[in-house]
């Protein structure tokens, strides 16, 4: 074997990562996502939340959900360049105390999380030296490809959120 080049090294790239607040109807998510997560398509368990989830899609066709989506992009597409993308999974999910979420990343143009309640269980993404912590109506909205994940959640506190998915079409 003749080797000619070999290179191994990170390549810098732009990534959005966005927080905020919003006013939001916590009572009717989580209400909601507790009849999501007992329902017989549900992912509990399955995926890198490893807790109680919805089905990847219950919130697609959710009125107050789309809702808030529609602002999310268009702060999106009124401050970044990105290609054109639609909603393609949104789904809500409960992280009991002992319970995380496994550090990993989408395959979306952009992904977020928005919270239903107090915890003291942060969302990391570790390479960008960041967190969120959880609160009523805090959300990020971070670049797909962007690692992120939650250590145990060692508080006695469940976790409450929502996350979504924006793929390319």
């Amino acid at each position: 074997m003749r080797l000619i080049k070999e290179i191994n090294r990170k390549v810098e790239r732009e990534y959005v990562f966005v927080t905020g607040q919003l006013d939001i109807d916590v009572f009717y998510f989580i209400e909601k996502i507790k009849k999501g997560v007992d329902e017989k398509d549900n992912m509990s368990y399955r995926t890198n939340i490893q807790g109680k989830m919805t089905s990847y899609t219950y919130f697609n066709d959710d009125l107050k959900f789309t809702d808030i989506i529609r602002k999310f992009n268009k702060y999106m597409d009124s401050n970044f360049m990105l290609p054109q993308y639609d909603l393609k999974d949104s789904w809500g999910y409960i992280l009991h105390p002992g319970e995380k979420t496994r550090f990993h990343e989408h395959n979306s143009v952009y992904s977020g999380s928005i919270y239903l309640n107090d915890c003291e269980q942060p969302l990391y993404f570790p390479e960008i030296k960041q967190q969120v912590i959880p609160k009523p109506g805090v959300f990020c909205i971070f670049s797909g490809w962007l690692q992120h994940g939650c250590e145990i959640n060692d508080t006695d506190n469940f976790k409450f959120g929502l996350s979504f998915n924006m793929n390319q079409f």
